[in-house]
């Protein structure tokens, strides 16, 4: 038989449809395909006149965070699960970390819910993972200013992995010149062997090489010590009283496999290994009690169901939905796959029951015209953009010292490559069939060919991708890096939009364009992840409590002296669950001899384990769909 070779096998990719609002698929939620009309068109704008009004200055869209709030919150109910949400507080750590964009998100979400409704939300992060120099950078800084080095920072995600695990999965690493269909076969075993041996390989006691500590630190925990010499950790969130705070996590997978800028090699993609460890754990840590949520995002073409869903069925609700800033009348491309795994012993969803559904409930709560341009971003001050002229010019060995800034198309040619000036010629052709009609704004990203790969040139600011060089014709100069992160929702102009300055703004505002664009293109775009987060939060309740008295020990063989501890029952259906109480972790318990109390509940399926350290009462969690009658 012949092999079929990743280039055969490889599926065709499809230009990336933009979000725009006469999309069918945006509007009522229908996966066929949108209808394209031209942006900052006729029927563009036409279309537009039947959405609520999205912003039309650059402080409004910077206000993404009252937006999205204002949005979740008109309906009661999902206000009352927000705030009690909220009311516990949170632990969140990360993979894949980047600029640490949920950290970002959630600063400037908890900071207008306090400003607004007096709602104090204590948010603890715990740590952060990167393999890559750029974001370790970033986010050891931020451990050290905002958390006072409490927190951790650590590299590769196998780190903290059994050096026979590392070992075995090494064995099953693929050949660079296998085909397709092997490679996938191999990560498949990859997942297979992590998932049958997950309860060993991720160890609640196992440490990783901290950046922030320079030791070995723990990788499930709270935040260390103050004492940087202590190897103990402390609680620092009481949460709600009486009740833990969440446990969240978020990660931006690698998109390269699944990307129309990548190799579109998919599941044989490199990445594939590193995705099955950061899954197998997710599924260990929901089992331990660990973790209670999961916020993953990734581009469209990432298959949600083979690699979330189904791996997932046994500990997880999974819900997914595709949006794009765009959705809410922002003038940029950035369409992307968002889910929300849910720990099924921990968590009920009680928002809309399909993904359809969820996708049109999400489109109808936050659909805006978009009223502007890309250009809105280019706001950068003089001094910014003569220092990126200078560096340009210098670069291709052309004089950098400009006695006046003088912003002309001549100028800019000499600071593009050559190739990269080939390429905006060829944009300069498409100007006039794709510039907005009144205002003649047009950005491309001249790193791209055009109606190649994933160029969205036109009146709003390309898809990011980590290298990039956006021009806008109007202004005829290239974005320095802090737009790029503007663009992507980050509040790095406070003195032009207004608005509490990002968290990264004095780390990043020395750094190179070329090095802040690599970070941006890496990043989730805010006022996105920022809006599904929060719908989901507002969309989910805690396992009910029904606490059972002692005096149900009369069920069984003997008195209540022989349960001095409680019980934890679980069925092994996902739909009725019986754990411990919501404020006990997994890792808390340990084995012990059974009493006989088989006949209190007959019929198959159950679990019987002992959870001590927890009050001489049994605790039976229900979801809230469910009663004992069931």
């Amino acid at each position: 038989m012949m092999e079929i070779t990743a280039s055969e096998k490889r599926p065709a990719c499809p230009k990336l449809l933009e979000c725009e609002p006469e999309s069918k698929s945006l509007k009522t939620g229908n996966p066929g395909k949108p209808k394209l009309t031209r942006k900052g068109g006729i029927e563009f704008r036409n279309n537009s006149f039947n959405l609520p009004c999205g912003p039309q200055t650059l402080t409004q869209l910077m206000d993404w965070p009252k937006f999205i709030v204002s949005q979740v919150i008109a309906d009661p109910g999902r206000k009352t699960r927000l705030f009690d949400v909220m009311n516990r507080g949170m632990t969140v750590h990360t993979a894949y970390s980047g600029l640490d964009a949920p950290r970002e998100v959630l600063s400037q979400v908890t900071n207008e819910l306090q400003r607004s409704f007096n709602l104090w939300t204590q948010v603890d992060f715990i740590h952060a993972c990167d393999n890559a120099s750029g974001p370790q950078a970033v986010l050891v800084s931020l451990a050290k200013q905002l958390d006072l080095s409490c927190s951790c920072v650590f590299s590769d995600i196998e780190d903290r992995l059994p050096l026979e695990t590392v070992a075995e999965l090494n064995a099953l690493n693929p050949e660079k010149d296998m085909s397709y269909e092997a490679k996938a076969a191999a990560y498949k075993q990859m997942w297979q062997h992590l998932d049958d041996n997950r309860k060993t390989v991720f160890n609640p006691f196992a440490t990783s090489q901290c950046l922030v500590h320079m030791r070995q630190c723990r990788i499930v925990g709270d935040r260390v010590s103050f004492d940087p010499d202590s190897q103990d950790t402390q609680e620092m969130s009481p949460g709600l009283a009486g009740h833990r705070p969440l446990k969240v996590h978020f990660a931006g997978t690698v998109c390269k496999g699944w990307s129309c800028a990548g190799s579109r090699a998919q599941f044989s993609h490199e990445s594939e290994r590193t995705h099955s460890v950061w899954l197998a754990e997710r599924k260990a840590r929901a089992e331990q009690g660990l973790e209670d949520i999961c916020f993953q995002e990734c581009t469209p073409a990432y298959a949600v169901q083979e690699k979330l869903k189904v791996p997932l069925e046994d500990t997880h609700s999974v819900h997914a939905l595709k949006t794009c800033p765009q959705l809410q009348g922002w003038p940029t491309s950035r369409p992307r796959s968002y889910t929300a795994l849910l720990n099924n012993k921990r968590w009920v969803w009680v928002g809309p029951s399909t993904d359809l559904a969820i996708q049109q409930e999400f489109n109808e709560l936050f659909q805006r015209s978009t009223e502007m341009t890309g250009d809105a971003f280019f706001v950068a001050p003089e001094s910014q953009i003569r220092a990126d002229v200078a560096r340009r010019l210098q670069k291709r060995g052309q004089k950098s010292e400009l006695l006046k800034l003088d912003l002309n198309m001549e100028l800019l040619y000499s600071m593009l490559p050559p190739g990269a000036g080939q390429r905006l010629q060829q944009y300069e052709q498409l100007r006039e069939e794709k510039q907005a009609i009144e205002t003649g704004s047009f950005i491309c990203d001249v790193n791209q060919w055009p109606q190649s790969g994933c160029s969205t040139c036109g009146p709003f600011f390309p898809c990011q991708l980590t290298h990039a060089t956006c021009v806008s014709l109007n202004h005829m100069r290239p974005a320095v890096g802090l737009e790029y992160l503007l663009a992507q929702g980050f509040h790095t102009f406070p003195a032009v939009h207004g608005g509490k300055a990002a968290l990264v703004l004095p780390i990043l505002e020395s750094w190179k364009t070329d090095q802040v664009i690599a970070l941006s293109g890496n990043s989730m775009s805010l006022p996105a992840i920022g809006a599904w987060a929060l719908y989901v939060l507002a969309n989910i309740q805690p396992v009910q409590q029904m606490t059972i008295q002692p005096e149900l020990s009369m069920l069984t063989k003997g008195t209540s002296q022989d349960f001095s501890s409680p019980m934890r029952l679980r069925k092994s259906t996902p739909k009725t669950v019986f754990t411990v109480s919501d404020d006990q972790d997994e890792t808390d318990s340990c084995p012990r001899d059974l009493p006989d109390c088989a006949d209190m509940f007959p019929g198959p399926g159950f679990d019987v384990d002992l959870a001590p350290s927890v009050p001489a009462s049994w605790t039976l969690d229900l979801p809230l769909e469910s009663s004992l009658s069931s």
